[in-house]
Order: C-alpha cells, then structure tokens, then sequence
C-alpha cells in the first residue's frame, strides 16, 4: 500500500530534480525523476559537469529516502 501512496505522489514530480539516498549510501545524490511504475522509478543521475547520463530503473525497495526540493 505504502509503495502505491508513494509512486501517486512521485508521479506529481517527474521531469523534477529529487535527491535519493540508498540504503548502504552515506549521502543523496540528485536525479532527474523520468518515470514511476509500482515497482521501480527510471531516473538520471544529474552530472556536475553537464554531461548526460543513462537512465537508471532503481527498485523502490532499495531506497533509504528521497528528498523533494522545495523549488521542485
């Protein structure tokens, strides 16, 4: 039920920036939210140097956190 409530919400954000931290990372790190399904969210990591990245499908259930800005 929880991962249904949390990809309706993730889906107000895509195409924004969101920070994602794993569950053995020490910090987030910042993607561009691309697409959610129930299982997964499909997101590129934000370069520091411009340089595009591949898309990613990470399942939800390695997750720690994620962290909407609040300009987003």
């Amino acid at each position: 039920m929880f991962k249904d409530c949390l990809s309706a919400e993730l889906e107000n954000y895509i195409g924004k920036t969101i920070e994602i931290a794993f569950v053995d990372d020490f910090e987030a790190q910042k993607y561009i939210l691309l697409s959610v399904s129930c299982d997964f969210i499909t997101v590129r990591l934000v370069s520091p140097y411009g340089n595009p990245c591949d898309s990613v499908a990470i399942p939800l259930q390695v997750i720690d956190y994620i962290r909407i800005p609040q300009n987003a």
